[in-house]
């Protein structure tokens, strides 16, 4: 503001010293009477001058006003200016960080679901206990008199075969045919593995209560065969 002051005084003591030497010269200089015009300097040459040296320094006045003003527009034009861009480059820096972070979480995300699942060892021993089949109940398989009870859906003739194989196979079984490894186990595996997939054919003919029953059972026979053989007397009266 100090500069804007002195810059302006001394503008208009400019203006002032220029109205009054215009002034002089026409009073003094060759010319004609009430005109306007009159010669001056040694060329020849017409142009027009401040009536009085009052007119001169209010046309200077003006003129340094209106270049003051002028110039306090576009400094005020030039700080809007620079507010809006500051306020552009806050908000791209907003949408920028948000931009980040929502990225990042995507991320996180993303390699959270192609983690593997890590169980502990109790975790594995429950999953295994209920992916195991279960042993054939008492009323499924009669130890006492190594009888086996089949499903309704498997007492069709194309089970025939592979049904009457395996009641004689555990009718005769001894304590030896157990686990694993063991050709009992082997052999009525293979039996039962025949029997699932006719049994996927007659899928469309069962409700799903049959088929699931037989499908159970199957899977419990086989894995009964591994298990070691309990004996059971019968009681005498």
């Amino acid at each position: 503001m100090k500069k804007l002051l002195t810059l302006t005084s001394f503008l208009a003591t400019a203006m002032v010293l220029a109205a009054g030497a215009n002034a002089q010269t026409y009073t003094s200089g060759l010319g004609y009477a009430g005109s306007g015009y009159g010669y001056c300097g040694s060329y020849g040459g017409y142009g027009y001058h401040s009536s009085t040296a009052e007119e001169g320094i209010l046309q200077g006045y003006a003129s340094v006003l209106q270049a003051s003003g002028q110039a306090n527009y576009l400094n005020s034009l030039a700080a809007v200016n620079v507010e809006e861009a500051r306020a552009r480059y806050i908000k791209n820096r907003e949408l920028a960080t948000e931009t980040f972070f929502r990225n990042r979480q995507i991320n996180h995300a993303g390699r959270e679901a192609e983690r593997p699942i890590r169980l502990s060892p109790d975790q594995y021993s429950a999953l295994a206990k209920m992916a195991a089949p279960e042993r054939l109940s008492p009323q499924q398989y009669d130890t006492t008199f190594r009888r086996l009870s089949w499903p309704v859906a498997l007492m069709g003739a194309d089970f025939a075969k592979e049904r009457e194989a395996l009641d004689r196979m555990f009718f005769a079984r001894s304590p030896n045919d157990s686990g694993n490894d063991s050709t009992f186990s082997s052999d009525v595996r293979q039996l039962t593995n025949s029997m699932q997939n006719t049994l996927r054919n007659h899928i469309n003919e069962l409700d799903a209560g049959q088929y699931v029953a037989a499908k159970k059972f199957l899977m419990g026979l086989s894995y009964e065969s591994q298990q070691p053989m309990v004996v059971r007397a019968v009681a005498l009266r």
